[in-house]
Parts: structure tokens; sequence; C-alpha cells
């Protein structure tokens, strides 16, 4: 509450305060969660189970921010103009198959699983998913202001990123996250195995997780804000703000220990810096090297200083396809997935596909820990089916897809559009939809922003023409 009266004293304004409030708190998974238990692992006795299966509805902190915000917006638009109200009527009547395609997934996720046992989860889950709508819907009225807000804006997520950078580097050097991240306190088998979990492939290495409950979560969440960052480059000042948060942010994901995401970030910098060399005169590279020479070299003496932790966690790399690597881990889990996608048409219900995965193929060997799918469109498919899966890929493509701007098409990729794919390519090896509803938030607020100023534009462009 101090801190939201902090910021109302910086904005004067309520919405900025609460938008701004929102992306501050909205990392920090902290709050009150309804545990359902599913089936206890004792039950399964024909997998390798390593945790019960439970169905987890949280209320974060977020969420009070969230409800405020909200209510205030709300507040505004009754005030205002009939001129206003037709505008943005005749905007959102042009955008109504992004809104149908999501009405259509709701009714596809709930309708068929009304008589279901699990109905009381399948409602929950139904209504994070609203949330997650009211997360999308709230930068297309928040940026109309955007030129109030646009600067506190870069700087709370640029916060967040050294936030987090702060607070895995206390991690790291306590000797293991705050609250233990489950890896670091799961038993070992008979053979020195990890039981069951692929992800177990260097025990004895620390990974960070930040605010988060996994280190693939932080990870996922600082790639999304760094690659948002570097869109907004051109924007931040000072410049060495911008290449101190990019600098601290790739050191944190290395401590995350996510290959994937570490392979990803080191192509996106060998990529700019193709770039650089390609476009820019060399006496223009010279003069960013000379003037931003302390993080240059403060970047070099991190990077030699994490090397020994990255090989240490490369060096495991040959046995991620071996029986619980993780690569076999996420493999299975995708290939199970994709069976109950395929044998149940409207799919096995949000959140539910770690018990039917658990209580179906019981005359097969697998060695997986029954879990989501490590793949947010194989998690869809099963959870939802194919008609599910088609109208979430469907809802993305109107999102992303180019906007007529007078007589051509604008294919324009804004920050938020950038770090909307960022994240979707970590959702592609990951179990973030709404399992992790602390994260997938961020996907839901990125691509919201992208299309609130692709409406940004159309708005504009009516403006001028009447």
């Amino acid at each position: 509450m101090i801190y939201l009266i902090g910021l109302y004293v910086f904005t004067r304004d309520f919405v900025s305060t609460f938008w701004l409030g929102l992306l501050a708190t909205l990392p920090l998974a902290k709050g009150k969660t309804l545990s359902f238990e599913i089936i206890s692992k004792a039950d399964l006795i024909n997998r390798n189970a390593v945790f019960d299966i439970n169905y987890i509805f949280s209320v974060y902190l977020a969420d009070f921010v969230l409800g405020l915000l909200i209510w205030q917006l709300v507040r505004q638009i009754l005030t205002w103009s009939k001129p206003k109200w037709l505008i943005w009527g005749q905007i959102f009547y042009q955008q109504r198959w992004l809104g149908l395609s999501f009405l259509g997934f709701l009714l596809v996720c709930l309708l068929p699983q009304l008589d279901s046992k699990f109905s009381t989860i399948v409602w929950l889950s139904s209504l994070q998913l609203i949330k997650l709508a009211g997360l999308f819907l709230i930068p297309s009225l928040i940026f109309t202001k955007i030129g109030v807000i646009e600067k506190a804006t870069w700087q709370i997520l640029l916060g967040g990123i050294f936030f987090q950078t702060a607070w895995a580097s206390w991690q790291f050097h306590s000797g293991g996250p705050i609250g233990k991240y489950l890896e670091a306190i799961l038993p070992l088998g008979n053979t020195n195995e990890a039981v069951a979990l692929g992800t177990m492939e260097n025990p004895d290495l620390l990974r960070v997780t930040g605010t988060f409950f996994d280190p693939s979560l932080l990870a996922t969440y600082l790639v999304t804000v760094m690659i948002w960052l570097w869109w907004e480059r051109h924007r931040i000042q000072p410049k060495w703000l911008i290449w101190a948060g990019l600098i601290a942010g790739s050191g944190s994901l290395i401590l995350t220990s996510n290959r994937i995401l570490m392979i990803f970030l080191g192509f996106w910098w060998l990529w700019q810096a193709y770039h650089w060399v390609r476009t820019w005169y060399w006496q223009r590279i010279f003069d960013l090297a000379r003037r931003q020479l302390w993080l240059i070299l403060g970047g070099l003496a991190l990077g030699i200083w994490l090397l020994p932790y990255i090989l240490a966690r490369f060096t495991t790399l040959g046995t991620a396809f071996d029986t619980y690597g993780s690569g076999t881990y996420r493999i299975q889990l995708g290939w199970y997935a994709m069976r109950l996608g395929f044998g149940q048409p409207w799919g096995v219900g949000l959140n539910l596909s770690p018990y039917y995965l658990a209580t179906q193929f019981n005359q097969e060997t697998v060695s997986f820990d029954p879990s989501h799918p490590h793949n947010l469109f194989l998690q869809i498919f099963a959870e939802t089916g194919w008609l599910g899966l088609v109208l979430a890929l469907s809802w993305l493509y109107l999102i992303y897809r180019p906007i007529q701007i007078g007589k051509k098409l604008d294919w324009q990729l804004t920050s938020w559009g950038a770090g909307g794919l960022a994240f979707l390519i970590a959702a592609q090896f990951y179990p973030v939809f709404l399992s992790q509803i602390e994260i997938v938030s961020w996907l839901a607020l990125m691509l919201g922003g992208h299309w609130a100023w692709r409406l940004n534009q159309i708005q504009h462009q009516k403006l001028e023409l009447s």
C-alpha cells in the first residue's frame, strides 16, 4: 500500500498508479492458494510419480492491484462521451473475430466438462482464463495515456530486471533459493539418478528462482522483459541503463541454468552483434564502446566468472536423451499429450492433463513424472482438443496479423509483440499455461500491449479521416 501511495504521489493519477503497481507486483508470487488433491502419488503404482497430482488456485498480491485497476477503468469508461463510445465501438466491432475466438475457446473449455467429476477445477481454471482476458484488454484502455506513463513503464520493467538480479544473486551466494526450489530437496534413486525427473541432470548445480517457484519461470520472465526493453532502447535514457539491465538480466538467466533459453539468448546477442557490424560504421561502434567501456568490461568479467557454471551445465547435455534425461522427459510428455488430444475430441479439461497422463496408458512403461506437457500448444491440444487449439492459434494470428493503414499493410512488430514472441518461444519447452498463472499473465500483457498499439493506430487513422 505504501508503494502504491508513492506511485500516486509520482503520477497524480489512479489509473497510472495501479498500472505501474500491477507491473511491479506481477512477478511476486506472493499470496494465498487453494490446493485440490486430484490423486495421490501413492495410488500411482504404475507411474514414476514424484509428487501428488494437485490443482492449485492462487490469489496473489497482484490480483488486489488488478482489481483496483479494473475498478478505476470501469469508472473511467462510464464517463466517456458519446463520440468516444462510437469510435471505440467501431474499432471493437472491426476486431470482433478476436473476441469471438476467445469466447469460443472459453466455451470449448467449459461446456464439455460441466458434468465432469472435476468440474470445480475446470470452472476455476476458466476463471483464470477470464483474468488473462482482463489483463489482455487493459493496455488498450491504458495506452491512451501512454505519453504520461511511457517512461514510468520502462522504468518499472527495468527495475524488475534489477530486482530479480539482486534476489537471484542473494540466492546464489546464500547457497540456495529462499524457500528451496524442488530440485534442491528431491531424493536421489539407488543408482544416483534422479527419480523420474529429467531436469535433475546436475543435482549439485544451484539454480536460482528469483521471486518465482521455478528457475524456468524466472528465465522466461527475464527473456520476455529483456526483449521488450531492447525494442524500447531508443526511448530509454541514459543509454547505460539499458545496457546495465541487459547484462544483469543475462547473468541472472545463466544462473537459472536454463540451457534452452541460454542458447536462445546467445544467438540473440550474436545476431545483434552481426547486425551492428553489418549496418554501423566502425567509427560508430568504437564510439559506443568508448562511452560504455566500463559496462563492456563488466559484462566480459561477468561472462568469464560465469563460464565454469555454464560449462558445468552443458557438460550433461549428452545425457539429455538418456532414460531420465530432460529431452526424453519432454518428448514423452509431448507424445502422450498428443495421444490425449487425439483420443478426446474436446480434450481432457483445463489443468487435468497430469491426471490423465497418470491414469491412462497403464499397460505402457513410461519413465516420466506425470506433469503438464512442456509445450504450450501441446498442453492446449491435450486439454481442449482440436477445436480449442485451432481457436487459440486463430486468436494469436488475429493479434499479430498486419493491419490496413491507408493503402498499405502494416506489419510493425512493437516491443510488446516482440516480448510476446519471446515468451511463446520459451513456452515451447516449459509448462507455462494456467498452472503457472504468475508467469502466463506476462504473455497476456505482452499480447494485449501489442494489440493496443495496433488499435491506437486504427483510432488515429479514424480521427484523421473524420
